[in-house]
């Protein structure tokens, strides 16, 4: 195992295996092929065979396009072929903030549209170096029950800003109040595709970096995390480059994390692979 495994892993699809889903002409996701035929039974979804899957035109505003994707959903959701509702809003678009429509966060997966998300690298440095705030997720959790995680991760949900997700995340997944929340600084993107049990699982991750000051320790506030441990930096690579512990995204932006801080180097021999591959 290596980190360049780790990022491999988040990059392994197979393209023959999808067609482009289009909604008012645009190219917005990807449907596995085996799907085309239930899509089109349970809701507005034309099929052209081997090309593509369009919603229906006549669907030509927010509202009704959303609805139609929402019916294709649930229906999917109820046979097992998605997963189930989760009662969170993602925008549908080709590019960010360029939506034209939205659906059920269960159906990003099922219809491959790109999922955003905002995750967050709380460090500490002090005489004994570089530490991260590292929790395990609970184990009741939907995705990735009991894995390693960055010190805060979630979901970017349709009508909510950057910035304004990241403060309501910090608050419920680690209960760091407002005026910390806002000095985290802006780290760029991380990117990943891969297959997933339902389609093709695709994400952007807004990341940032925040220096926690001694004496704040993080605690959990929506049950989605178990523990917090504050590890050595040493600790937190190794477990990455050794074991799958880390959930597989959060091990992404862990991993640029170390790149950036000039703990992974140019002169190791993956390092331009890896580069390359954060930002798929």
């Amino acid at each position: 195992m290596s980190l360049l495994d780790r990022i491999a892993e988040c990059n392994r699809h197979d393209p023959a295996r999808y067609v482009p889903l289009r909604i008012g002409g645009v190219a917005v996701g990807h449907v596995r092929r085996d799907r085309l035929e239930a899509l089109a039974a349970v809701s507005d979804f034309a099929v052209v065979p081997d090309v593509e899957v369009c919603l229906a035109p006549h669907l030509a505003n927010v509202a009704s396009r959303t609805a139609a994707l929402n019916r294709a959903v649930r229906a999917m959701a109820a046979r097992g072929a998605c997963e189930a509702w989760r009662g969170e809003p993602y925008a549908v678009g080709a590019r960010f903030a360029h939506a034209v429509c939205e659906v059920d966060r269960a159906g990003a997966e099922l219809l491959g549209i790109t999922a955003y998300g905002v995750h967050l690298n709380g460090y500490v440095e002090g005489e004994a170096g570089l530490s991260l705030w590292v929790p395990r997720r609970a184990a009741g959790v939907l995705v990735c029950p009991g894995r390693f995680d960055n010190t805060v991760a979630g979901g970017l949900p349709a009508g909510m800003s950057v910035a304004e997700n990241l403060a309501k995340e910090c608050a419920e997944e680690a209960g760091l109040p407002a005026e910390l929340a806002a000095r985290a600084v802006p780290a760029g993107t991380v990117a990943y595709t891969l297959d997933g049990r339902f389609g093709l699982k695709r994400g952007v991750l807004f990341v940032f970096d925040l220096a926690i000051p001694d004496g704040i320790v993080p605690v959990n506030r929506d049950g989605e995390v178990e523990r917090f441990a504050l590890w050595p930096a040493g600790k937190v690579l190794d477990r990455l480059a050794e074991t799958r512990d880390f959930k597989f995204d959060s091990a992404l932006v862990a991993i640029d994390f170390f790149i950036r801080r000039g703990l992974i180097r140019p002169d190791q021999p993956d390092y331009v692979a890896m580069c390359a591959g954060l930002r798929n």
